[in-house]
C-alpha cells in the first residue's frame, strides 16, 4: 500500500509539472489553467 501511495504521488507531481510546463509555453490556456487547478487542489 505504501508503494502505490508513493506510486501516486509520483505520478500527480509529474502531472502537475507537465501542466506548468504546457502552460508556460501556452499562458492563456484555459484548459490547462484549470487542469492546473484541480491538480493543485487535490
Amino acid at each position: 500500500m505504501a508503494d502505490d501511495l508513493r506510486t501516486n504521488l509520483s505520478n500527480y507531481k509529474l502531472q502537475l509539472q507537465q501542466v506548468e510546463a504546457a502552460l508556460a509555453l501556452d499562458q492563456e490556456n484555459e484548459d490547462l489553467k484549470k487542469l492546473q487547478k484541480d491538480l493543485q487542489v487535490n
